[in-house]
Parts: structure tokens; sequence; C-alpha cells
């Protein structure tokens, strides 16, 4: 179903890939990320990436723009992600947390928008069920009238990766074959 008790938009925007290298790549995925951020300052944000060394990059990136955020991730104890998510929710102070996908699976957090770094992690794509589930954690019930979801994809393949992107990935059920 198509169905969502929060409409959602989705916005593909572009970072620069010709001719740089992986850091490059990183750095302006960040540089993308932070744009759209400083564009909405009264909004929550979750912003996913996909390695914890671009999660610390995006944290300190964003505390050069005058930005506090927090990084959410599997090094963390589990007291202190529940603490964050806590604060996202009760704290009109914490409006920006960086994830990893521990954030990507059934949380329901005030996160009016959410912005995915890429399509990539190292060299494999992220499948598309895990970027959609990124993406359904912006505009949620109780919290917001709708979400907006930004997925950034590189310059040099926009239409390829979008494509990609619209795919349907098959679901089948395993339940009777046991």
């Amino acid at each position: 179903s198509e169905y969502r008790p929060c409409p959602l938009s989705i916005h593909y925007e572009t970072y620069y890939d010709g001719d740089k290298s992986y850091d490059d790549k990183e750095s302006q995925k960040i540089n993308t990320a932070c744009s759209i951020v400083d564009y909405y300052p009264d909004d929550k944000f979750l912003i996913f990436v996909h390695t914890k060394r671009t999660g610390n990059l995006m944290v300190k990136e964003l505390g050069e723009h005058g930005i506090s955020a927090e990084f959410h991730n599997a090094n963390l104890a589990f007291k202190q992600r529940v603490d964050l998510e806590n604060r996202f929710k009760n704290d009109s102070k914490c409006r920006v947390i960086v994830a990893t996908s521990t954030l990507a699976w059934g949380c329901n957090l005030p996160a009016r928008r959410v912005i995915i770094t890429g399509i990539h992690r190292g060299l494999q794509i992220v499948e598309n069920y895990d970027i959609w589930q990124m993406v359904g954690r912006a505009g949620r019930p109780k919290y917001d009238p709708r979400g907006d979801a930004y997925i950034l994809v590189p310059e040099s393949k926009k239409k390829e990766s979008i494509a990609k992107l619209k795919e349907k990935s098959p679901i089948r059920s395993t339940i009777l074959e046991y």
C-alpha cells in the first residue's frame, strides 16, 4: 500500500562525484546535507549516514555551521541511545540526530525531515528496503502533519540512481515453507 497517515514528499538531491576521491565525495554529501539543514532552521532532522566515520564528520561539520547534533550508532550503550532518542522527542534544542541504520527500523521520532547521505555503503549499493525504511522516519503521526525526505544521489548517475530507487522489491513470505 502507498497509504501514509502523514503525506511524504521525496526529494532527490545530487552531490558532485566527478573525478573525486572517496573522501571528497563524502565531503560533498556532508556539505549538501548541511545546506538542507541550514535552509530549515526550525525543523527536526534525522540524517542517515552509512559509516561511523562519515557520521563523526557530519556532526563536526554541523557544529561548524552552529548546529548542535548528536551521533546515534551501535557504539553507544543502550541507555545512551534511549536517552538521546528521548531528548530528541522532548527537547526543542535537540533538533538533529545523525544516525547509522540504528534508527532506520521501527522508530517513531519527531523528525519532520530525513536526509539519506547517499545510496552506497562503501562500494556496495544500499538495499532499497533499507533506504525506504530511512525515508519512512520522516513525518510521523502524532508529531508532524507531513514529512520530507532527501536522498542524496551522485550527479553523474542521477537518472539511473533514481530509477533504481523506484524499483519495488518483491516481498516474499517463507512462513509456509516450514
